[in-house]
């Protein structure tokens, strides 16, 4: 699913930009998410589980672009990679295609400065149009 681009303004004055995950950021994709699981016991995965290949993330960056019903979304600061969030479909069988999947990780450099809250209002409202009635 693709996203339009969305500029925010964060509590310290900076801008964030927030957009679709793109698979040739696949490398900088999984330093980021070895810094974030390293930050946070709250989060998915271990930092030592962080063992993705730039070709693996990089498909799986791809397949969320092509996906109609899920999507990555990242926020830029800077040009830094600050933090990102995805939707994800249960499935396609018809008694669990009203759920999702969500998920969310900032670096702590940027906690507290309105990233996840507009990053999860934004998953959100993409939830309600792709007609989600049930998250997790």
């Amino acid at each position: 699913m693709i996203y339009a681009e969305t500029e925010i303004k964060l509590k310290n004055g900076c801008t964030a930009v927030v957009r679709n995950a793109c698979p040739e950021n696949a490398k900088q994709m999984i330093e980021y998410l070895r810094t974030v699981s390293g930050e946070s016991p709250f989060l998915l995965r271990e930092l030592d589980e962080v063992n993705f290949t730039v070709e693996k993330e990089r498909a799986i960056l791809q397949n969320k672009a092509e996906s109609p019903n899920e999507i990555m979304l990242t926020a830029y600061v800077n040009g830094e990679l600050a933090g990102n969030c995805s939707l994800m479909s249960f499935g396609r069988l018809r008694r669990i295609s009203h759920r999702c999947e969500f998920a969310i990780a900032l670096k702590k450099a940027y906690w507290s400065q309105g990233i996840g809250s507009a990053m999860m209002q934004y998953a959100f409202e993409l939830a309600r149009e792709l007609k989600y009635e049930q998250m997790e």
